[in-house]
């Protein structure tokens, strides 16, 4: 169904403002016409009875005989008139005039002249005046003068000034609806524009907005209240958004201590499940530290020396594996019941070369045989500042991180190595062209106990424990990954102080 078309202010307005003014400067033309037309139909009526009076006299003062000629002569001194004698004995109207006039012995008047607003007025029969008067003569005492005039030329007159009227109405109506729209304008029509501009500026949701308060009294006071509606309206945005700020910052704090409360579970977990095993690790593992230190010094052959010094190296480095994981448990103990971040237990003075660790770690893997089949891509300077971290940590934290980038890319996959230094800081980025990883992977990618490799071939442990020993430093770790194209982990160290410590 097709809506109906409403028209505006201004059109209402103008159309109101039309209407009225016409009608009333055409009902006060037409008054003043009618008046005015009564005026002159007044004088009209006594010059007429004047002219029969003397047309009378003039008959009753000639004999019978010549009263005939006197009426011709006077008729057509007349214009637009006729004459007639009578003694009112006919059945015609001027016999009935003749008749009342010799009764009553005095002139007698019959006026027919309509409105001016009605039909009969534009026609000629409907305006004449016929007058009946006495004569006073002795020699003819029953005897009457019957006159009629045609006024029709006195209408005539009025419509022409009718017409006249009609057109000064006309143009001064145009000003008069003018000047009214003008003032309407500034007065109403362009402070309500500006209040729907400013209510439509409002619900946009520009809660400042506020309507000028000036105009007519009651304009005025449409535009105070509408600018205490935007400040009241304004006021329960602020405090509706101020409730979901801090409702927001209280669910942020909530996620936060209740992810803190699980990684201290689970570490504190991890570290239970470590001191029941340190024992049962410990002491077979001290047996091979003594077994290869003993074979080391009965060794004759280098080879065999080297051999024996690198395997008590790496069991060495398990033997710290346990002890740090040991040192993360109490940490996360400590926090939950001090508060304290993991960044105050650090232990500081520890600094190494991050070449010779680079270095010592590809060996490492290469020897094993770990990076068979992958292109790695070496983008090292030629040497780096020292970084405040110890260098079996620092170590542990790039084998993992090879080990990850190997087990993520296919044979013949590509792994770039690559380090920098800046003014306070080393950084080291590893890429690879593997899987990557989605954007829930990369969120959870630090957690502990969260592997995204197949099940039993990670335990989630080794990027947390990475994160850990990075922030243990003072450094951070970054991670930039794109499912099917790859990932890229950043490492970021503190440089050591000048006087920094060995490895």
């Amino acid at each position: 169904m097709k809506a109906r078309r409403v028209s505006g202010l201004r059109s209402e307005i103008v159309l109101g403002a039309s209407l009225l003014a016409g009608a009333a400067l055409l009902f006060s033309a037409l008054l003043l016409l009618r008046l005015h037309e009564q005026d002159r139909l007044s004088a009209e009526l006594q010059r007429r009875l004047e002219q029969a009076q003397c047309c009378a006299q003039a008959l009753a003062a000639v004999p019978a005989q010549h009263q005939p000629a006197v009426l011709t002569s006077l008729q057509r001194q007349l214009h637009n008139s006729r004459l007639r004698l009578g003694d009112g004995n006919g059945a015609s109207v001027s016999d009935r005039l003749l008749r009342q006039a010799l009764l009553q012995q005095q002139p007698v008047i019959d006026l027919r002249f309509p409105p001016l607003w009605s039909l009969a007025a534009a026609t000629s029969a409907g305006t004449t005046l016929q007058l009946a008067v006495p004569l006073t003569s002795q020699a003819a005492p029953r005897q009457a003068l019957w006159l009629q005039f045609d006024l029709q030329p006195l209408r005539q007159a009025t419509l022409a000034q009718l017409s006249l009227a009609l057109k000064l109405c006309l143009a001064y109506g145009l000003v008069l609806v003018l000047a009214a729209v003008l003032i309407l304008q500034r007065a109403v029509i362009r402070p309500v524009e500006q209040l729907r501009q400013r209510t439509h500026t409002l619900a946009g949701g520009d809660f400042t907005s506020r309507a000028p308060v000036d105009g007519p009294r009651e304009i005025r006071q449409l535009g105070e209240s509408f600018n205490q509606m935007a400040a009241a309206l304004q006021q329960a945005i602020s405090r509706q958004q101020q409730q979901l700020d801090q409702l927001q910052q209280q669910n942020t704090e909530l996620r936060a201590t209740r992810q803190q409360l699980d990684q201290s579970a689970r570490l504190s977990s991890v570290g239970r499940l470590a001191s029941g095993m340190a024992h049962e690790i410990g002491n077979p593992l001290s047996a091979i530290l003594g077994y290869l230190d003993l074979l080391r010094r009965k060794a004759t052959d280098p080879a065999q020396q080297d051999l024996l010094q690198r395997s008590e190296q790496e069991a060495r480095r398990i033997d710290r594996l346990i002890r740090d994981l040991l040192d993360y448990a109490s940490q996360a103990r400590a926090q939950a019941t001090d508060g304290q971040s993991p960044q105050q237990h650090r232990h500081s003075g520890a600094s190494c070369d991050p070449l010779a660790v680079i270095q010592a770690s590809l060996h490492l893997l290469q020897q094993q045989g770990a990076l068979k089949q992958r292109q790695l891509e070496l983008t090292l300077p030629a040497n780096l500042p020292a970084v405040a971290m110890a260098g079996h940590k620092l170590q542990q934290v790039l084998i993992n991180l090879l080990l990850n980038a190997r087990d993520a890319t296919s044979c013949e996959g590509q792994i770039q190595l690559g380090a920098c230094s800046h003014p306070q800081s080393v950084e080291i980025w590893l890429r690879d062209n593997g899987c990557g990883m989605d954007e829930a992977q990369r969120q959870a990618a630090f957690d502990p106990f969260y592997s995204g490799k197949a099940e039993g071939q990670g335990r989630g442990l080794g990027l947390f424990v990475c994160h850990q020993l990075l922030h243990e430093c003072g450094g951070d770790i970054l991670l930039s990954s794109v499912a099917g194209q790859g990932s890229c982990f950043t490492l970021r160290l503190p440089q050591a102080p000048p006087a920094g410590g060995d490895a």
